[in-house]
C-alpha cells in the first residue's frame, strides 16, 4: 500500500470544483436571476455550462459527473450562495437543519435532504452544505483562501486560464443562449 492510499483510508477524500453564476443586470429589471454557470473540477479542463440556477443545482446534486462527497468553491460565496441558500429555502424537498445541534458526521447519516450553513453574524459567508439523496456537497467560498481578484489570482499564480472580459449588462434571462 502507498502513502497515497493509506492517507485516502485515513482522510475522507473530497473532490474538488470550482463555480461561478453570472447573473442578470438590464435596465427596468425588477428581480434578479441567474442565467449562466460554469463549474469544472480543479485541474481538469473541462468546464460544464449550464443555462440557470435550477439546471446548475440538479447538475450539482443528481449528476454522475460531480463525485459524492465534494467541495465546490465560488469566489465571493456571499454573492452566489445567496442564489443557492433563496433556492433551498424554497424547495420543500430541504430542511434547514442549521440551527440544529448536529455533528457534521452525523448529518450525513439523516435519510432526508438538508442544507445548512455557515454564516457569521457579521455577514461573512464561509460554506453552504447540502445533502440531497445520501449526496453529500460542500460550497465554500474561496475568497477566504485567495483574498484577491480572480484577475489578480490568475495574474500571479500564472495561470494558463485567465478572467475575461464580459458585457455584463444586457437583457439576459436563465434559459437564453449564451453568447
Amino acid at each position: 500500500m502507498n502513502i497515497t492510499s493509506m492517507m485516502k483510508e485515513q482522510v475522507r477524500y473530497m473532490s474538488r470544483y470550482i463555480a461561478d453564476f453570472e447573473t442578470t443586470v438590464y435596465e427596468g429589471q425588477t428581480s434578479t436571476e441567474v442565467w449562466a454557470a460554469a463549474i469544472a473540477e480543479i485541474g481538469s479542463p473541462m468546464v460544464t455550462v449550464l443555462h440557470s440556477l435550477d439546471e446548475f443545482l440538479t447538475y450539482v446534486l443528481t449528476s454522475d459527473e460531480i463525485e459524492n462527497d465534494s467541495i465546490i468553491y465560488f469566489h465571493n460565496l456571499k454573492f452566489d450562495g445567496s442564489f443557492i441558500l433563496d433556492y433551498l429555502l424554497k424547495d420543500e424537498r430541504f430542511k434547514d437543519v442549521t440551527e440544529a445541534q448536529f455533528k457534521p458526521k452525523e448529518l450525513k447519516s439523516i435519510d432526508y435532504n438538508y442544507f445548512n450553513y455557515m454564516i457569521s453574524a457579521m455577514g461573512q459567508w464561509y460554506s453552504m452544505n447540502v445533502q440531497y439523496n445520501g449526496k453529500h456537497i460542500e460550497f465554500r467560498d474561496s475568497l477566504k483562501l485567495l483574498p484577491f481578484s480572480v484577475k489578480a489570482i490568475a495574474k500571479g499564480f500564472k495561470t494558463e486560464h485567465k478572467k475575461l472580459d464580459m458585457e455584463y449588462e444586457g437583457k439576459r434571462y436563465a434559459g437564453c443562449e449564451i453568447t
